[in-house]
């Protein structure tokens, strides 16, 4: 299972506000994009809007208006979930795929 750090940017001189996304991505290190906010989007849509445009881009979840094949409709039954962490950026996960299977183990540890 991956999760997306979604961090806000606020603009600069030369780049407005932004928001960027990162995921792990194996032995290349982090992988980063930066979105342009929305203007009509508040601050978590805006958050949930930059984490599924990654998830796009890396092929976990089918592009606006794609239909899953067959064969996928698993793999793209998901709920995205997100919350803060202490230094003001937010995580996403997806819950709900195949790979919810691997977290059943974790139900009952204190």
């Amino acid at each position: 299972m991956k999760a997306i750090q979604t961090k806000f940017h606020g603009h600069t001189e030369h780049k407005p506000a932004r928001i960027s996304a990162s995921v792990e991505n194996g032995d290349a290190g982090t992988m980063r994009r930066y979105y342009s906010i929305p203007c009509e989007m508040d601050s978590r849509d805006a958050h949930a809007w930059a984490a599924l445009q990654l998830a796009r881009e890396r092929g976990w979840i089918p592009n606006e208006g794609e239909k899953p094949r067959d064969n996928d409709r698993e793999r793209f039954t998901t709920y995205l979930v997100g919350g803060g962490l202490p230094d003001g950026s937010q995580c996403w996960v997806f819950a709900g795929s195949r790979h919810w299977e691997n977290t059943k183990s974790l139900q009952g540890i204190k």
